[in-house]
C-alpha cells in the first residue's frame, strides 16, 4: 500500500531537486510523477520479494551498505542543517584569497652579492640605488618598476615577509629554495589593496561555510570518540 507518508516523503525530495527557476511561477504540484516512482517501486520491492532476490546473501550486502551510506549522509546532512558563516568571517577568507602588494624585488644567485646590497639599504641607500646598480652590475635579476602580485604569485616566504611589512619598508633577506639551489631575495612593498570582486567573494563565503562544517564535523568525531573510545594501556 502507499501510504500519505510515504507520498509527503518523496514530495520532499522533488522539492529539494528544483531550481529556483523551475520553481518560480509554478503554483501547482504536479503529483503524477512522484506517484508513478512509488508504484513502480512498490512494484518492484513486491517482485523481488515474491522470486526470494532479497534472500540473497549479495543482494542482502548491498542493501546493508545502502543502508548504512544513507544513515550517514542524513545523519550528517542533520548536523550542519544549521551551520552559518556570518559576515566577518567571509571578509577574512576573502581578503586572504584577492590581498594584492605592490612590490619591487632582486633576485640573488650569490649570498655574498645579497648581503653586500641589505647592508647598503641598512647604511642608508635607497632601495633603488641598490636595485640599479645590482642590476647594471648582473648580481641580482629583477625590475625597477613596481608590480600588484597576489599570494599566489609569491613564494611562501615572501608573503610571510609581507604581512608583517608596512608601506615604503624592505624586506630582510629571504633565503629561497634549499641546498645548493638556495637564492637570495630583497623586497620592497610600495602597497597594498584589497581589489573588490563579487564572484570570488561568494567563492570566500563557500569556502568559509565549507570550513565552519568541517569544524563541526570534528567537534561531533571528538565528541564520539571522547564517549565510546576505550584506549587500552598494554605493558611488555
Amino acid at each position: 500500500a502507499i501510504t500519505v507518508n510515504d507520498l509527503i516523503g518523496l514530495l520532499a525530495t522533488f522539492h529539494e531537486k528544483r531550481t529556483d527557476t523551475e520553481s518560480a511561477g509554478k503554483g501547482k504540484i504536479s503529483y503524477s510523477e512522484p506517484l508513478k516512482r512509488l508504484i513502480n517501486g512498490k512494484l518492484i520491492v513486491r517482485g523481488a520479494r515474491n522470486t526470494g532476490l532479497d534472500e540473497l546473501e549479495e543482494i542482502r550486502q548491498v542493501v546493508d551498505e545502502h543502508k548504512t551510506t544513507t544513515a550517514s549522509m542524513l545523519l550528517i546532512r542533520d548536523l550542519l542543517k544549521d551551520v552559518t558563516v556570518d559576515d566577518k568571517d567571509v571578509e577574512t577568507v576573502y581578503a586572504g584569497m584577492v590581498r594584492e602588494w605592490k612590490v619591487t624585488s632582486l633576485l640573488f644567485e650569490k649570498e655574498g652579492d645579497a648581503r653586500k646590497a641589505k647592508e647598503a639599504i641598512t647604511s642608508g641607500a635607497t632601495f633603488e640605488e641598490v636595485a640599479g646598480k645590482a642590476l647594471k652590475d648582473q648580481t641580482a635579476t629583477g625590475s625597477e618598476e613596481a608590480q600588484w602580485m597576489r599570494a599566489k604569485a609569491l613564494n611562501a616566504p615572501v608573503v610571510e615577509a609581507l604581512t608583517k611589512m608596512s608601506a615604503g619598508s624592505v624586506s630582510p633577506l629571504i633565503p629561497l629554495g634549499t641546498g645548493k639551489q638556495v637564492k637570495y631575495t630583497l623586497v620592497k612593498l610600495e602597497g597594498e589593496r584589497i581589489p573588490d570582486s563579487p564572484a570570488e567573494r561568494v567563492e570566500a563565503r563557500t569556502i568559509a561555510l565549507s570550513g565552519k562544517r568541517n569544524v563541526r564535523l570534528q567537534q561531533f568525531r571528538e565528541a564520539l570518540f571522547e564517549k565510546y573510545a576505550t584506549i587500552s594501556t598494554w605493558r611488555l
